[in-house]
């Protein structure tokens, strides 16, 4: 489980969706002036070089994030996922640094928003605690060497506000069955937070556990799903052949019946990077 190291795929197609939907949500909810917990139960390293060697190994993001306009002044449907990007990034520099999901939620929290990252990989996790000695360095940040939905789940209080990302490797089958069970227990000490949960389209569904799993639980009163899809590998090896967010909570007005602007996003988003973008309610509306 720990041999994933995700600065070998920083930036692809899934990191973009991800980012996307996450900044989007972390925009809306940061509207209200009450502070928000946010938390992560995989963070990652934060922040990911361009020029390291894992990431010029397989150059994903260039199928990614290097085919967004992040450089562009912002539109009616401008990303909020962009503005992270220009922060850590200049155009006379080109890409030189794709912000991982915590360096996203620092672009959008406010000082009196608080962080909780967890990361079980030591050696992700030295990356992540060097990464908030510098660039990401900000109030109220927590770092936790330790499994995320555990710990995350023992750090909320009654009344607190909380957005969650869930992302696991998913390098084992059971892997979706059992984040379905860990945003189930996530739920039940906090019914009002918002949960995103991010896992791989692959050819032979495993997903569908995670789905239904979340789908059966009593404490989940909505269920929002966004799919991206895109061809699958010329080589014929196995692989991802599409993203999948779902959305728990969502904040209003992104969760209203006649919300339209982030599946816009999402589709124009998804068009750059050459996949087809799909989002419906699968239960309940927020």
């Amino acid at each position: 489980m720990l041999s994933y190291q995700h600065a070998y795929h920083a930036g692809n197609a899934a990191d973009v969706h991800k980012h996307t939907v996450l900044a989007a949500v972390l925009a809306q909810l940061t509207q209200k002036p009450a502070p928000l917990h946010y938390a992560e139960t995989h963070a990652g390293r934060g922040l990911y070089p361009v020029s390291g060697g894992e990431m010029q190994k397989l150059r994903e993001y260039a199928t990614g994030l290097a085919k967004l306009p992040w450089g562009a002044p912002p539109t009616a449907l401008s990303s909020p996922y962009l503005a992270a990007v220009q922060r850590f990034n200049t155009v006379a520099e080109g890409l030189t640094t794709v912000p991982g999901s915590p360096a996203v939620a620092v672009n959008a929290l406010r000082p009196q928003d608080v962080l909780h990252l967890c990361e079980a990989h030591p050696q992700e996790f030295t990356h992540l605690q060097t990464a908030f000695q510098g660039a990401l360095a900000r109030p109220n940040v927590h770092l936790h060497q330790a499994d995320g939905p555990t710990r995350i789940a023992k750090l909320i209080r009654p009344g607190q506000r909380w957005l969650v990302c869930v992302d696991p490797s998913y390098e084992r089958k059971t892997d979706y069955a059992d984040t379905a069970a860990q945003v189930q227990a996530l739920l039940a000490v906090a019914p009002q937070a918002c949960v995103l949960v991010w896992y791989p389209r692959l050819a032979n569904s495993p997903h569908t556990a995670l789905v239904q799993g979340l789908m059966a639980g009593a404490g989940v009163p909505s269920l929002w799903h966004s799919s991206w899809r895109w061809p699958a590998p010329k080589s014929g090896k196995m692989g991802m052949i599409g993203s999948g967010m779902l959305a728990i909570n969502l904040p209003f007005p992104l969760g209203a019946p006649s919300e339209t602007a982030l599946p816009q996003l999402l589709e124009a988003t998804a068009h750059a990077v050459g996949a087809t973008a799909k989002a419906t309610w699968l239960q309940g509306r927020a």
